[in-house]
């Protein structure tokens, strides 16, 4: 939809002038969409419920100032446009876009969302790193990364991965510094400086007297500037910006699980990604295009491991093996093992790493021989349990028979249950 620029009353505001041409009824439409799916919720055709979603304040202040409607639709989120005030929309941004050192201005206006999990098991059905905890590493995602055609991904590549993860910035970060440095700085993604801070000082004591004193750390207060990813860097005497970290920060109190810019436009000529707006011309001309996103993972895959144990009631049994009615999945062993609690158990470990799925796809059933009367191989359990989140956890990793150095698992993660027969 091309909509053309509206003229503006003389000594008003951006918000103020949006404000004025609002329309008595208001037709909405979806002007951004982000759905979340997940091969675990085979169930559900990968419609993903595990997150909620909350806009930062910032982002809830300028939706209201622009009549932008929110909406969690409980496996994603949407922004909502009034299609009727889409000119005054358009004017607005484009009365935001920034002149820069080229001729072309650029567009940063963005809206930033929380992801919160609902799911404690999130990181035991998708294939992400179990290790990183939300207090210290936060995933990004923002649709400046957004590609393909159907459908379009947030995530940068197929699957949501380590590669999106950055270190969590406090609200209140050291910086190592020495002589070399004059300043310390966290710009935002469009390279603006939202915090400077000296490496020295000066201190007035008055009756002109001022001390210079030189750092050894700087101290950023983050409270006062918007949720968001930073890079932080150290200014050198020459003037140049040597980056530091590159990180997000956020409600801490909130521990989220990641943080999305979605920005209206592409922000410079050349920048890629996916938007829902347009701009072309002079005086510039809005089109606006709604775009649905996707943020896609992965299923997690796990060895699994079978602990049989014959409980003192039952028939002594041996020549216990397992059988997989698709054929496609092989176990080692028997093998003799030892519970924590001293009973003894066979156990068995998959060759392949296995899905996790809402719904498994895999039966398997325990064939064995009694050790008294037949000597048949008998059925003794049809059914075999499959592994569920809560039975997911980190492969330690093992060892060289020398004992010197450690040496990366087959498999990341193990699902481990037990059997009583």
């Amino acid at each position: 939809m091309k909509v053309s620029l509206i003229p503006l009353r003389r000594g008003a505001g951006p918000e103020q002038n949006f404000r004025a041409r609002q329309p008595e009824s208001a037709f909405y439409e979806t002007l951004m969409r982000v759905s979340f799916e997940h091969p675990y919720y085979n169930l559900a055709d990968g419609a993903c419920p595990d997150f909620s979603v909350q806009p930062t304040i910032t982002t809830a202040a300028l939706m209201k100032s622009l009549s932008l409607l929110f909406r969690d639709e409980g496996t994603g989120f949407a922004v909502l446009y009034d299609k009727k005030n889409a000119a005054a929309l358009c004017n607005y941004l484009a009365r935001q876009g920034r002149q820069v050192s080229s001729l072309l201005p650029e567009y940063w206006t963005r809206l930033s969302f929380l992801l919160l999990s609902r799911n404690p098991y999130f990181a035991s059905i998708s294939a992400i790193p179990m290790d990183a905890c939300p207090t210290d590493w936060r995933y990004y995602f923002a649709n400046m990364d957004a590609h393909g055609a159907a459908p379009v991904l947030l995530n940068t590549g197929d699957a949501v991965s380590a590669d999106e993860l950055l270190p969590v910035i406090a609200q209140q970060t050291v910086v190592p510094v020495d002589v070399r440095y004059k300043y310390v700085e966290a710009r935002t993604i469009s390279g603006e400086t939202a915090i400077q801070e000296p490496c020295r000082p000066t201190r007035d004591y008055g009756n002109g007297r001022t001390v210079t004193q030189q750092l050894n750390e700087v101290y950023l207060n983050f409270s006062t500037v918007r949720q968001g990813k930073y890079t932080i860097g150290r200014v050198t005497n020459a003037g140049e910006f040597e980056p530091w970290q590159v990180g997000v920060y956020a409600d801490d109190s909130l521990m989220p699980f990641a943080f999305v810019d979605l920005l209206f436009s592409e922000p410079y000529a050349g920048a890629g990604g996916v938007y829902p707006v347009q701009f072309a011309g002079s005086p510039a001309t809005g089109t606006i295009a709604p775009k649905d996103y996707t943020l896609a993972f992965d299923a997690r895959r796990t060895q699994w491991r079978y602990y049989v144990v014959q409980q003192a009631a039952s028939d002594p049994f041996d020549k216990l093996r397992i059988e997989s009615e698709s054929g496609d999945v092989t176990f080692s062993g028997p093998h003799a093992a030892v519970l924590p609690n001293g009973d003894e158990a066979t156990e068995f470990q998959s060759k392949q790493a296995l899905v996790m799925q809402q719904q498994s796809p895999y039966h398997f059933r325990l064939l064995g021989r009694h050790t008294r009367g037949s000597r048949r191989e008998q059925e003794l359990l049809k059914r075999m349990p499959v592994s569920s989140p809560a039975q997911v956890t980190p492969a330690a990793n093992s060892e060289t028979t020398a004992g010197t150095r450690a040496i990366a698992p087959v498999f990341d993660a193990n699902s481990t249950m037990y059997v009583y027969v």
